[in-house]
């Protein structure tokens, strides 16, 4: 958008720049649209080293992606109005020189940059192309200029080129010993050329340039929008003519010594003057203002000159940047050294301005007056009635309008200012509150003066709507209406809970005050405080309403504006804290005013406007005409960092390699008019749900994300809550480790079904070899009974019927007989026990589990016995045989338990149920007596008779947990837990 040269053979401050070609966005309408501006309407702020600006500043550009570009001393930086960010090559690539002396941004995209030799470099997406005499480039060019069909045009003494297709191509040769030196196309798509001999036109029928303005050696020239040309010569003035042939001339105030030429969007000329700073003429004025470094210039000698398309001025120095912005506030340009000042507004611009240091200042457009009127006049009013000024200053209250000035009413005092505030009533008595707290407060008739020893020495005063004033006391939370006969006095008990009472503003049907705690409202004798939502609204020192109903508050830090509907939401509901808006130094705030003196410290004017002062200076807004930036930010992707590495960012993709997990994002969105006041948000698809606030953040991090693709988003607003028309997005690919990647996912399933087979077949193997064995087991044991005990009953059968034999034989000794049978039952007993114990290696050892139960509940039925009670026993699950420590442990920790069932809780039926679980046994048991209060007891169990201990002692020993509670039913539950393998009989060990 805009140039700048800066040859070899020109020194500091010879330097040179072209002004801006188009407009992207419309300014709106200022309140003094209708009057030349002054630089008090603009906001300065100057970046030096510290902030980290270039210094030596050679030439400025706005891209299309919204940042400013700078060339300072070493290569070009780039500025998004937070940060300087200096620019560094694309690995193997370099600028053509160090030193760049022009920069033009065109609307397409990109960033030419100019150098003294035969030598440009165009910057795009962070990389350089360079042209040379191969690429067309002959002379150095001095400007470059857009074309109204979007051609790129340099100027130089080889001529005119326009860059077409990737070359430059010369299509406009000078005559013998001219030197194309600037360029500028009109609305009506002519070109018009500076030159060495004067201005040239080509008009669009192809004809050559015509010399239209011969004896002016032109080096820049401007257009405005009103199609008034101008040119800067040599030696350094500024003419202005009408773009038409013969280019009339049009006359303006003179401007010497320029360096640069700037036309902003409102046709005002900014002229840097080298070491006589900026001189600024506004549209339509007939003077020109000086800022120089003694106003703030960043250095002594003023150089480029640019805007950009949020409206800013941005010039530059040797030693820095200064910024110039249409502020909310127009400041007032007031004598060097004045200071505690109190401002009395009229009406179109007109005011009055005491202070402690000077005389009354009378303010009319851009005419001050310094009047008669002393020093240390800080308490002014006007008449609600008829527009009278008074001031109050040494001798007495003057009357400053209509004049002449004149004392009215003689005063006498000591003590300077002689009073802190003063007040015309609608009656036409003017009330005064003296400085000094000794002395009471006074009305003045037209011919006396009245004392009024009862009202309280106050602060402030006010015209009431219905003939009375109000007085701000000196004491917290009190106020006082009085019209001289009547006085209502209001404290802390009537609401008024606003501290030091420092502004009232009185209505016909309400009472605003504010004080040192915040703001009250009344509609009758009460008060009602209100809080302001989101900002700390005290030490307030002035408020008015305006003519919509509008508040503008004042205190110590800012300016806030509530809105009328936001204020008749609170008078609908005093639990509603409104909203506002804040304004400070940056809006053109001229510092602090004074807690103490000159209140209150707003006013109105009869035209709207709003005034305020500080101890520092004076200003003013029109509420109907605040400066809006209507510019929506556009979000940049700047890069993705893991530690001090940077990954690129290609197409809108960037991949982390596999290492990376942990990385932070940087974005930002060019906002050059209040940066501080931007607002951001963020978004990275997958990981956050919603939205993240960043405030004024532009940095994202993220740590220990899984691998994958994402989706980052962020959006931005500017300080005037407009948002970026679109989010900035980038798609970040994390690579997967080995252990992340599907086929490593792949493989670790096929291992894991692998081993659960395995697994599988190992179980169904020993299972197997279990059953074999048993089966081996059995037939064993049928052989046996099949070698024993068949063969011993077949023997004995035998035996039997060889002994009846015998005894039919009359012969046979009966003794013998006897003796026979006796043998023949030892043998069969003996055959009996042999065949018994094979049979029993046949029972399982769920049989000795069962004996052990057995056991148990043979002890417990023994302890119930002896207590007249009952006993039923429930098994759960296979029974395993337990280890023979861990068996008696629980048989003698059940018989406790069965034994305090029926001893101490005097029961008539104990249940014990056996659970036998793979991997866990328990044991409970419940009894239906009285029991006891179970949460009495300590957990160390401090039982007394109970036994308890001895039972948890018991529980621990087994590896295991007791637990008691009293059931709804009545009586106690004991439940013992303890993990299987503890008490269990390995399987291995039972065979």
């Amino acid at each position: 958008m805009v140039g700048s040269n800066r040859s070899a053979q020109h020194r500091w401050p010879h330097r040179i720049c072209v002004p801006a070609l188009a407009w992207l966005m419309v300014w709106p309408l200022l309140a003094w649209a209708d009057e030349a501006p002054t630089l008090g309407h603009f906001q300065h702020t100057s970046f030096s080293k510290r902030e980290g600006a270039p210094s030596d500043i050679g030439a400025f550009a706005q891209t299309s992606d919204g940042f400013l570009w700078v060339a300072g001393a070493r290569g070009i930086t780039r500025f998004d109005g937070y940060t300087f960010e200096p620019f560094v090559p694309a690995p193997g690539e370099a600028l053509a020189a160090t030193q760049v002396d022009m920069l033009f941004a065109p609307k397409a995209g990109g960033l030419w940059l100019g150098f003294s030799g035969p030598a440009v470099d165009f910057l795009k997406d962070g990389h350089l192309t360079h042209f040379g005499p191969a690429q067309g480039i002959g002379l150095g060019p001095r400007r470059f200029a857009e074309g109204p069909d979007g051609a790129i045009w340099s100027f130089s003494q080889a001529g005119a080129q326009v860059f077409r297709r990737g070359q430059w191509t010369t299509v406009l040769t000078p005559p013998d010993g001219t030197d194309f030196k600037t360029g500028a196309f009109g609305p009506d798509g002519k070109l018009w050329i500076g030159s060495n001999r004067g201005i040239y036109l080509l008009d669009k029928g192809g004809e050559p340039p015509r010399l239209v303005r011969e004896g002016l050696v032109v080096m820049q020239l401007a257009m405005d929008s009103k199609g008034i040309l101008y040119a800067r010569t040599h030696d350094r003035k500024i003419y202005r003519f009408k773009a038409t042939d013969g280019l009339p001339p049009v006359e303006m105030p003179a401007v010497e010594g320029v360096t640069n030429l700037l036309v902003d969007r409102s046709d005002n000329l900014w002229a840097p003057s080298g070491k006589s700073g900026i001189q600024f003429l506004a549209d339509g004025a007939a003077s020109v203002e000086t800022f120089g470094p003694g106003a703030g210039l960043s250095g002594e000698s003023a150089w480029p000159a640019a805007t950009d398309r949020e409206g800013n001025i941005w010039v530059g120095t040797e030693a820095g940047i200064d910024r110039f912005r249409y502020a909310v506030f127009s400041s007032l340009s007031l004598p060097h050294g004045i200071h505690e000042l109190a401002v009395m507004p009229v009406s179109d611009g007109e005011a009055w301005i005491g202070s402690e240091s000077h005389n009354i200042i009378h303010v009319s457009g851009h005419t001050q007056v310094e009047t008669e009127v002393p020093p240390f006049a800080l308490a002014l009013s006007r008449s609600p009635v008829n527009g009278t000024v008074h001031a109050v200053a040494t001798k007495g209250v003057w009357q400053l309008s209509p004049g002449p000035v004149r004392v009215v009413a003689p005063l006498e005092g000591r003590n300077l200012p002689l009073a802190n505030a003063i007040a015309q009533g609608s009656d036409g008595r003017i009330w005064i509150a003296p400085a000094s707290h000794r002395q009471p407060i006074r009305a003045w008739n037209g011919s006396d003066w009245t004392t009024y020893a009862a009202l309280p020495p106050s602060r402030s005063i006010a015209a009431g709507a219905d003939g009375t004033v109000w007085l701000a006391s000196r004491e917290p939370n009190e106020l006082v209406n009085t019209d001289g006969k009547r006085t209502q006095w209001f404290g802390a008990v009537d609401g008024v809970g606003v501290g030091m009472v420092s502004a009232i503003w009185p209505a016909r049907h309400e009472t605003w005050v504010g004080g040192s705690l915040g703001l009250a409202r009344s509609e009758g004798k009460r008060f009602v405080q209100m809080r302001v939502s989101h900002a700390d609204v005290s030490d307030v020192t002035g408020l008015v309403l305006d003519a919509e109903g509008t508040m503008w508050v004042q205190t110590l830090a800012a300016v806030f504006r509530i809105s009328a509907a936001e204020l008749e939401r609170f008078r609908k509901d005093a639990t509603y804290a409104p909203q506002s808006r804040r304004l400070d130094s940056s809006d053109g705030v001229p510092g602090s005013p004074d807690p103490d003196r000159a209140l209150p410290t707003v006013k109105l004017g009869d035209d709207g406007r709003v005034w305020i002062q500080t101890a520092s200076g004076a200003a003013w807004l029109d509420p109907h005409h605040l400066p809006t930036n209507r510019v929506p930010p556009i979000v940049h992707m700047d890069a993705v960092v893991n530690n001090e590495r940077t990954f690129p960012i290609i197409d809108g993709v960037v991949t982390l390699p596999q290492e990376v997990r942990t990385f932070h994002i940087d974005y930002t969105a060019p906002m050059l008019a209040v940066p501080e006041r931007g607002h951001f948000s963020y978004r990275l698809t997958g990981i956050d749900a919603e939205w993240q606030d960043a405030g004024q953040g532009r940095r994202a991090v993220y740590t220990n994300l899984p691998a994958g693709n994402y989706r980052f988003a962020a959006m931005a607003w500017n300080e005037d809550g407009v948002p970026a028309e679109r989010a900035g997005v980038i798609r970040i690919r994390l690579l997967p480790r080995f252990y992340e990647t599907w086929w490593f996912r792949a493989l670790a399933v096929v291992a894991l079904l692998a081993a659960l087979w395995w697994l599988y077949l190992r179980r169904l193997q020993k299972i197997t070899g279990a059953m074999r064995i048993r089966v081996e087991e059995r037939e064993a044991i049928a052989r046996d009974l099949h070698d024993t005990l068949l063969q011993s009953v077949q023997g004995t059968a035998l035996r039997l019927d060889v002994l009846s034999r015998r005894l039919r034989n009359a012969a046979f000794d009966r003794s013998a007989a006897a003796d026979e049978l006796m043998q023949l039952a030892v043998d069969t007993d003996a055959a009996t026990a042999e065949a018994r114990e094979k049979v029993q290696t046949l029972r399982s050892r769920a049989a000795e589990a069962e004996d052990q139960i057995g056991a148990m509940l043979g002890a417990a039925m023994s302890i119930a016995r002896q207590h007249h009670g009952r006993v039923a026993l429930t098994v759960m699950g296979r029974p395993r045989r337990l280890r023979v420590g861990p068996e008696e442990e629980l048989r003698m920790m059940l018989g406790e338990a069965v034994s305090n069932a029926f001893r101490h809780g005097e029961s008539k039926t104990v249940t014990i149920t056996l659970r036998y679980g793979l991997f866990q046994f328990s044991a409970t048991i419940r009894d239906q007596g009285k029991g006891f209060d179970v949460k009495a007891f300590g957990r160390n169990g401090k039982d007394g008779h109970w036994g308890i201990q001895g039972m948890r002692e018991r529980a621990h020993r087994l590896g295991g947990s007791l637990r008691l509670r009293n059931m709804r039913t009545g009586g106690i539950e004991v439940l013992f837990r303890a993990i299987a393998g503890k008490l269990y009989v390995p399987r291995r060990h039972q065979h």
